[in-house]
């Protein structure tokens, strides 16, 4: 693996390497995984939100909210984990930061795409390797989306309270 010592020389390298595009490897895979992984957390938020007022008769109290939020954030991660496993190791041998596995013999060989990446990694290392990062994972998105979809339903009932307040003067 390739490593910077400083973020000048990681500036340096990666411009020298590639000029301006080399910031940006991975960037449309990157965007093809945050697209359907919050359309995910929102539409399960969303069902979770709607179940719970069908349950208790009432919207949900802000605990309430994050604990929808951590759950809904949870599926997310299950569900878009092997992309991004996958997604990971295209942008970083794009980079030249990683080599490639070459389990069972032989040197290297790069992904040739998402369905290579995904079909060699099953043959070669099993279906595992595909939720090789998902204890980070959860660790990382799971408290960040649940305060995110807290923070969001309180700051929409204070601006549709004060909204209904205003409106009625």
């Amino acid at each position: 693996t390739e490593g910077f010592a400083t973020l000048p020389s990681a500036i340096r390298t990666l411009s020298n390497r590639g000029g301006i595009k080399s910031f940006y490897y991975g960037g449309w895979a990157h965007i093809g995984g945050k697209v359907p992984a919050y359309a995910i957390s929102w539409s399960c938020f969303q069902h979770l939100k709607r179940t719970h007022r069908n349950i208790v008769h009432r919207t949900a109290n802000n605990k309430e909210n994050m604990l929808m939020g951590s759950v809904a954030s949870g599926v997310s991660v299950l569900v878009m984990i092997p992309y991004e496993t996958v997604k990971t190791r295209l942008v970083t041998q794009a980079a030249g930061t990683v080599a490639v596995s070459g389990v069972g013999g032989g040197g290297a060989v790069p992904y040739r795409g998402i369905c290579d990446g995904l079909t060699r990694i099953i043959r070669e290392e099993g279906p595992r390797a595909l939720f090789s990062g998902l204890r980070p994972r959860l660790v990382s998105v799971v408290p960040m989306l649940a305060i995110q979809l807290a923070v969001y339903e309180a700051a929409k009932k204070e601006y549709l309270n004060f909204h209904q307040a205003t409106s009625r003067e």
